[in-house]
């Protein structure tokens, strides 16, 4: 990498050696600020998006994909088109059926009008390569989707999907 982008890696890399406490103004943590209540949304579409996915890939594979719950990994994303902290499965690599499955995970958890934003995304950076003439820097499929936590109805989960102009990290804990 550049001087510039090779700093900031090293800069980025000793925060995630910090606990994560969240976001604040002051640097106080305000306890119960949201508390966790039933929203009687059913996730259940999210979860069978997610398992259907882990159906369709090998040991091997699934392993790439999911990672613990509280991975470093989840919070080391970076909306840059070079493939750094890059994590999961790349889209690019998976097979039509594969992907498809991987999509519909994201269409599962998101709205419509979400999820045609994201897809959109995508698309816009495919049309990158035609104006760029860089097919190794841009596409619609080098995007990388992770799990974190195994999928369930009961237990927490996320999923993050990681690519240039467009990370959603999407957090799942029963309803």
């Amino acid at each position: 990498p550049s001087p510039l982008l090779a700093q900031m890696i090293a800069s980025l890399s000793g925060v995630l050696d910090e606990p994560l406490v969240g976001i604040t103004a002051d640097g106080t943590i305000r306890p119960g600020l949201f508390p966790l209540t039933p929203t009687g949304a059913s996730t259940a579409p999210v979860l069978e998006a997610a398992q259907r996915l882990l159906g369709e890939l090998d040991a091997e594979t699934r392993q790439r994909l999911v990672f613990p719950l509280d991975a470093p990994e989840k919070r080391s994303w970076f909306n840059i088109h070079p493939n750094v902290f890059r994590h999961g499965l790349l889209l690019e690599a998976l097979t039509p059926t594969q992907r498809q499955a991987a999509l519909a995970v994201d269409e599962a958890s998101l709205s419509a009008d979400a999820y045609r934003k994201a897809r959109d995304v995508m698309r816009l950076n495919g049309m990158l390569v035609a104006l760029t003439g860089k097919a190794e820097d841009f596409g619609e499929w080098p995007y990388f989707l992770a799990f974190f936590g195994s999928p369930s109805p009961d237990e927490p989960w996320a999923w993050q999907l990681d690519g240039h102009h467009a990370i959603i990290n999407y957090f799942v804990l029963g309803d």
